[in-house]
């Protein structure tokens, strides 16, 4: 077996974790340039979160997601907003990521 194979399988994510890890980049980046330093943190905490959604580690539900970021879900769901608007403008922000090199097996070596 090798390691790309069995991360891709802990990795498996629907189309909406993907599209909620989307956002969550989208916000990360924007919180880069937030000049207001209490906004920024959030939008990156906030951010951070939306990658996990639905892993083991991450939270399930929007309940959860408002307790693990200390942030409103209004405030939340403002952000994704926000950050749905850029990602139907500009993509997502990696579009060309490609998949790993496939690694040799232990076999070979």
């Amino acid at each position: 077996m090798k390691i790309n194979e069995i991360v891709t399988e802990a990795m498996d994510m629907t189309p909406e974790q993907k599209k909620l890890a989307n956002l969550g980049r989208i916000l990360m980046d924007m919180a880069i340039t937030t000049k207001d330093d209490a906004l920024s943190n959030v939008m990156s905490r906030v951010g951070d979160e939306l990658t996990r959604y639905g892993a083991s580690w991450g939270a399930r539900s929007m309940k959860e997601l408002v307790a693990k970021t200390k942030t409103s879900e209004k405030v939340i769901m403002q952000m994704m907003s926000v950050a749905n608007k850029k990602l139907e403008k500009d993509g997502p922000t990696r579009p060309n990521v490609k998949d790993p090199v496939p690694e040799p097996e232990m076999d070979d070596i």
